[in-house]
């Protein structure tokens, strides 16, 4: 009897340890979708079931398969125009303008009008934009603009082009903006030869974009930053053809970067007035051969991986022709200097005259002596503002008008400056001039 209880004993352990056994060390084998259903409560006798389910079960998919579908196209806000009226119109703080493929002339639209609107209502209408009078016509001022978008309605610049006749106005100028973007835009003058407006103006901007763009002369600039613009970028595209530069840099404040650019057939290489607060870069860019001669050598400037042409020795200036001075006697109209009309000009030195001798030197001039290039470059901002800068550096001025003759004040010197019309030459239109008294000369500008 002992034995037969003891070999019972002996069989219900061993049964009892197989199912323990069994409930902790096996874990379950079915599918992940089977095993995605919660189990039946666990009985008290089954110790299988007491881990928790979660810890043993596959990790389930947590993106359902509609969340992974392409999003929706955002809709279209820009606003489309296909006329300088609309263009004009659209400009507001945040606006996104696309011109339609096209040539737009910011100036025969101006002259539709000029005898119907005064420039200054039209301004006051619009809050963003102003009409400012030129010798030779208006251009147009964008004014806190804000986060402006303005581009053509192609990826080639070459589908859209914006014009201006005036060649004393600057194309299109924007003032006390931040956050601008223009790109696929062509831009420039209906005329070449002489001027003294820019092809793009940027007075106390920041945060600026250009992007394939192609700016042309006649503009004397292709760019023109000054009055703390600054962090202007220039992606592919390509300034040429400009009377005296690519580009004229003055007080800027910040990172102005050319990139992947072609600054090519100006008249001179461009202006950048080197300050501790901001920074002129390029890179992958190719200069023409005029560009090459001011900035091959420039250690003032950041270069990188970019092409120079062949630099040449400065151009011989002595026996150039064009333009001449008019005779004051016989060939120009004394014109009385009005305040509205010089602002923003940009005048250009063409000859300093010895009032004793009568002899006459023509600008740019090479001096001989040291091989300096001597120029002459007079700028009338707004506010009674203004600078000049000759050979012996850059002074700025305040200035007013007074009994038709423009005064500037500069460090203590009373400058005078009186205005001519003259006839062009083999009947062309009639050309602006302006007579400076500078110490013991006679400067012309034109």
């Amino acid at each position: 009897m002992k034995t037969q209880r003891a070999r019972r004993r002996c069989t219900a352990l061993l049964l009892a340890a197989l199912l323990v056994l069994t409930g902790c060390g096996a874990r379950p084998s079915a599918a992940p979708a089977q095993s995605a259903a919660p189990s039946a409560p666990a009985q008290s006798s089954a110790p299988a079931q007491t881990a928790p389910a979660q810890a043993v079960e596959p990790t389930q998919p947590t993106v359902p398969a509609q969340a992974v579908e392409p999003a929706q196209t955002e809709p279209d806000n820009a606003i489309h125009v296909n006329s300088v009226e609309q263009l004009l119109e659209a400009i507001a703080p945040g606006a996104e303008i696309v011109l339609e493929p096209g040539r737009y002339n910011l100036s025969e639209y101006v002259d539709d009008f000029r005898g119907l609107k005064i420039y200054d209502e039209w301004s006051d209408a619009h809050p963003c934009v102003s009409l400012e009078s030129t010798f030779d016509g208006v251009e147009v001022i964008v004014s806190g603009a804000d986060g402006l978008t303005l581009r053509g309605g192609t990826d080639s610049a070459a589908d859209t082009e914006l014009l201006l006749n005036a060649r004393y106005g600057t194309v299109l100028s924007f003032e006390d903006c931040e956050r601008l973007s223009l790109s696929h835009l062509t831009m420039g003058h209906t005329d070449g030869g002489d001027c003294t407006g820019n092809v793009l103006g940027f007075r106390s901007c920041r945060q600026v974009e250009l992007r394939d763009m192609d700016l042309y002369g006649c503009g004397v600039y292709g760019i023109d930053a000054r009055d703390g613009s600054g962090d202007i970028m220039v992606y592919d595209s390509t300034i040429r053809d400009c009377e005296l530069g690519p580009f004229q840099l003055q007080s800027c404040v910040g990172r102005i970067e050319f990139r992947d650019c072609a600054l090519t057939g100006s008249g001179w290489g461009g202006y950048y007035t080197d300050t501790r607060h901001s920074a002129l870069a390029f890179y992958r860019c190719t200069f023409g051969e005029m560009e090459s001669n001011e900035w091959t050598f420039n250690d003032d400037v950041i270069k990188r991986d970019c092409v120079f042409s062949e630099v040449t020795q400065y151009p011989d200036y002595s026996e150039w022709e064009e333009p001449v001075p008019p005779d004051i006697e016989t060939e120009a109209e004394l014109l009385p200097a009005d305040a509205e009309a010089l602002e923003h000009t940009y005048w250009v030195g063409c000859a300093l005259v010895d009032p004793q001798s009568g002899e006459t030197r023509l600008l740019p001039y090479a001096n001989p002596e040291n091989g300096a290039l001597e120029v002459a470059l007079l700028w009338f901002d707004a506010d009674g503002a203004g600078s000049l800068t000759d050979w012996n550096g850059t002074v700025d001025f305040t200035w007013t008008c007074d009994d038709g003759i423009a005064c500037l004040q500069a460090e203590g010197r009373n400058i005078y400056v009186e205005f001519y019309r003259a006839a062009g030459e083999d009947g062309e239109e009639e050309e602006l001039w302006g007579l400076m008294t500078l110490d013991n000369t006679l400067l012309w500008f034109h």
